[in-house]
C-alpha cells in the first residue's frame, strides 16, 4: 500500500508522523513539512508504519544528514532534522513524559547538548564473511549490518580505530560468526570488549596484541555474554577512569556515561544539590560517589555489579575517602527505609527501567533531598510522580543530550521534601 502524506510532527522514535485517512502513520526518515509518498510496511497498535518511497517536496525542517551511512544505518534516527527542530523534538520527549504524569514542565532547564565526535562509549556488531569482517551498526528494524567507515558521533580515537579493528576481526572471525564489539575511549587509550560467539583461538592473542599496539588500544578481551567474566586477549596498559580527581580501574564491561561532557554536567548537578550524608543507589564505578566523597560527604553506595563496586572501594580506600560500598541487586533486593535512616540525601541513577522498587523506601525515609539521574524520561516521570505524591517538591530538571540523533535523553532532577 502507498499513499501521499504530509508530515506534521516527529514521534517518540524519531519517525515523521502524518495521517492516511483517519489512521496515524509513522514514516522513517521523514521531517515535519515533508510531502512524501509512503510505502506502508507494518502496523503497530493503532499506527501504520512506513518508509519514504519518494520525497515529493522537502519541508523547511529537513537538512542533509552529516553521515553518509544515515539512510541505511540504524544507529541514528534524526540526523535529517534541522538543528533547532532536532533540539525541540529531543526536549519534547521529556516535556511529554512530565505532562502525562501531571508534573511541571516549567521546571525544565535549558538542555545541555554535547557536540558530535564526543561519544566515548559505543557498542557495534561484527560479522565474519568470506571477504573479511563487516563492522558497524544494524540497519533499522533489521539485524543486517551496515559496514561503517565513518561515524560522526564517535570520538576521533574510536573512529580511527575502526579500520584496524575490522582487519583484525576479519582474520579471527569465522565466516557467518557474529559478535558485539564494545568500545570505550578513556584515559587516553581504548578498551575493546568482544561479546558473544565462540572464544577466539590461541592465535587471536598475538593478533590482538599486534592490532592493539598499532591502534593505541590498551586492552582487548572476549566474553561469551555480558554477564560472563572476560578472557583477556591483550593487555598493554591499564584502563582507568578519573572521578573527582580519583583514579578508578575500569573492569571489562563496566558502565560509564557516554560522553565526558555529559558526565561533567550530571556530576556538577549532583555535587551542587547533595548534602553531607548520601545514600547512593546504582552507584556503578563511582561517577558521582567519588566527587561527593572528595568534597567531604560521607557516602554509602550500592550496586548490583560486583566488579564495579570492588573497583570503587579500592579507589576510595586508596584515596582515604569516607565511602562504604555494598554489592546488592536493587531490583531483587530493594532497600528498606531503615537502610536510609542516616541519609540526608538519596541519590539514584537507575537503568532505563527506573527505580520503581526503591520508591517505597525512599518516600518513607527521613531524607530531605532526592537527586534522580535518569536515562529514560518515561520511567523517570513515573517515579517522580511517586515522590511528589509522597510530599517531595520537584525543584529543577536538567536535560543532558549525550546520545545525539537518537531518542535517548539523560537528565538529572532535584526533589526536596
Amino acid at each position: 500500500m502507498q499513499a501521499d502524506v504530509t508530515i506534521e510532527s516527529v514521534g517518540a522514535r524519531g519517525d515523521g508522523i502524518g495521517r492516511i485517512g483517519d489512521r496515524r502513520v509513522a514514516v522513517e526518515g521523514a521531517a515535519p513539512g515533508d510531502r512524501v509518498r509512503v510505502r506502508v510496511t507494518a502496523e503497530r497498535a493503532d499506527t501504520l508504519v512506513g518508509t519514504v518511497a519518494d520525497l515529493l517536496e522537502a519541508g523547511p525542517l529537513r537538512r542533509e544528514p552529516p553521515c553518509p551511512h544515515f539512510d541505511a544505518c540504524g544507529g541514528c534516527a534524526t540526523q535529517h532534522l534541522e538543528e533547532s527542530a532536532y533540539a525541540d523534538w529531543k526536549r519534547s520527549l521529556l516535556l511529554t513524559a512530565l505532562a502525562r504524569n501531571g508534573l511541571d514542565a516549567a521546571l525544565v532547564e535549558p538542555t545541555v547538548q554535547v557536540a558530535p565526535a564526543t561519544r566515548r562509549r559505543a557498542r557495534l556488531s561484527a560479522l565474519g564473511t568470506a571477504r573479511g569482517a563487516v563492522l558497524g551498526f544494524s540497519e533499522r528494524a533489521s539485524r543486517r549490518l551496515v559496514d561503517v567507515a565513518v561515524c560522526p558521533i564517535l570520538t576521533p580515537r574510536l573512529e580511527a580505530l575502526l579500520p584496524g579493528l575490522r582487519a583484525f576481526l576479519g582474520d579471527v572471525l569465522p565466516s557467518g560468526a557474529r559478535l558485539d564489539v564494545d568500545l570505550l575511549d578513556i584515559g587516553g587509550t581504548v578498551d575493546i570488549g568482544l561479546v558473544g560467539g565462540a572464544e577466539p583461538g590461541r592465535e587471536a592473542g598475538a593478533a590482538a596484541a599486534a592490532m592493539a599496539r598499532r591502534a593505541g588500544a590498551g586492552r582487548i578481551g572476549w566474553r561469551p555474554s555480558d554477564a560472563a567474566a572476560q578472557v583477556p586477549l591483550a593487555q598493554l596498559r591499564p584502563i582507568a577512569a578519573n572521578f573527582g580527581g580519583v583514579a578508578v580501574a575500569v573492569p571489562p564491561g563496566a558502565f560509564l556515561q557516554a560522553t565526558a561532557e555529559g558526565e561533567a554536567a550530571l556530576a556538577a548537578f549532583v555535587r551542587a544539590a547533595a548534602g553531607q550524608r548520601v545514600a547512593e543507589l546504582f552507584c556503578g564505578l563511582g561517577t558521582f560517589t567519588l566527587p561527593l566523597a572528595s568534597g567531604g560527604a560521607r557516602v554509602v553506595a550500592l550496586d548490583g555489579a560486583a566488579p564495579a563496586v570492588g573497583a570503587l572501594m579500592a579507589a576510595a580506600r586508596g584515596a582515604s575517602l569516607p565511602v562504604a560500598a555494598e554489592t546488592r541487586d536493587l531490583v531483587r533486593r530493594p532497600i528498606a527505609a531503615a537502610d536510609l535512616k542516616k541519609a540526608d540525601t538519596v541519590l539514584l541513577d537507575p537503568p532505563r527501567a527506573g527505580a520503581r522498587e526503591q520508591m517505597p523506601a525512599v518516600t518513607a525515609s527521613r531524607a530531605g533531598t532526592v537527586i534522580y539521574v535518569s536515562c529514560n524520561p518515561v520511567s523517570f516521570a513515573r517515579d517522580a510522580r511517586m515522590l511528589v505524591d509522597a510530599g517531595f517538591r520537584l525543584e529543577r530538571i536538567l536535560p543532558v543530550d549525550q546520545f545525539l540523533w537518537s531518542p535517548h535523553l539523560e537528565l538529572a532532577a532535584l526533589f526536596r521534601r
